[in-house]
């Protein structure tokens, strides 16, 4: 308790009220924690793209995901152009007791959660890259 660390892409007790949200109606109606965040991020930037290309055909909304910038519960997040990784913020988290500075929720019902040390932006930890990835004609 206080030692153990964990880095990833959103933690529950992040703080911000629309993860916040997300986070206790999951909670409510499956009775499971909510840890799907970058599932979160990979469908809504897909609707996006979708959106925004005005297609679903599948080469036309790859092409409009380049570059593509999407504000999610968990801090901005980033298609990169050249590879399509997708960038978006770190969190690193410390187990602690519920209830203490921090963690007002638990994980997995434990009575202990993460508390949130640090967020970092996603530019923070990106790194270049030499794909040379093959795009269609």
């Amino acid at each position: 308790v206080n030692k153990v660390g964990v880095i990833w892409n959103w933690l529950g007790n992040a703080n911000t009220p629309e993860l916040e949200k997300i986070s206790v109606a999951y909670k409510k109606k499956y009775n499971e924690d909510f840890i799907f965040a970058a599932h979160w991020n990979t469908m809504n930037m897909l609707f996006q793209a979708i959106k925004n290309a005005k297609s679903t055909d599948a080469k036309t909304v790859a092409f409009a995901l380049e570059g593509l910038t999407y504000k999610s519960p968990v801090g901005e997040v980033k298609m990169r152009k050249t590879d399509h990784q997708l960038e978006a913020p770190l969190y690193l988290g410390i187990w602690a007791k519920q209830g203490s500075k921090g963690v007002k929720y638990d994980a997995e019902n434990t009575g202990y959660g993460f508390r949130t040390e640090a967020i970092w932006d996603a530019y923070i930890s990106s790194q270049p890259t030499s794909c040379q990835m093959k795009r269609p004609s």
